[in-house]
């Protein structure tokens, strides 16, 4: 499936523009295009199999707000662009930020605002609990240097409905 193909999929329409993200494609695993699934309003990250669970939701104004997507297949998530500097939340987070790479924990969920076919094209914010059905959820890993959030591993899939698992 190509990126156009699952965009299609996921919204009920095909997509009416492609843009260039000027990053290498590297940053994407190879993946040179990408299937925009709708603006990230939200991340709630934290660990809950610890002493002392945490948990805090990272979120972003419509203004700041990077791309929620996925390679054409599905099975990984990505965000693109927006503001990913994290620099002044690290500081509230039990990590180690003198490290370039940091694992922020996993990712419980994903809030983003979108517009798709079965809702009439309204744009509404969808979220989806991660991990919800085998109690795997992706990790959240952020590059200091580079200024850019990952998500690692899960158990999810991108379809129609949305983000399951």
């Amino acid at each position: 499936m190509t990126a156009a193909g699952l965009y299609k999929k996921f919204h009920g329409k095909p997509p009416a523009n492609m843009r260039d993200t000027k990053l290498p494609v590297a940053d994407y695993d190879s993946h040179p295009e990408l299937a925009q699934l709708g603006k990230l309003v939200s991340i709630t990250i934290g660990e809950q199999n610890i002493d002392e669970p945490w948990a805090k939701k990272i979120t972003w104004s419509p203004a700041e707000a990077p791309d929620l997507a996925a390679e054409p297949g599905g099975k990984q998530l990505y965000i693109v662009g927006g503001k990913q500097d994290l620099s002044d939340l690290l500081r509230n987070l039990p990590v180690d930020i003198e490290k370039v790479k940091l694992d922020l924990g996993f990712c419980y969920q994903v809030e983003y605002l979108t517009a798709k076919k079965f809702d009439r094209f309204k744009p509404i914010v969808y979220y989806h609990d991660l991990g919800e059905e085998t109690g795997v959820p992706p990790r959240i890993t952020y590059n200091r240097k580079n200024k850019r959030i990952h998500f690692v591993g899960g158990e999810y899939v991108v379809r129609p409905e949305g983000i399951t698992n």
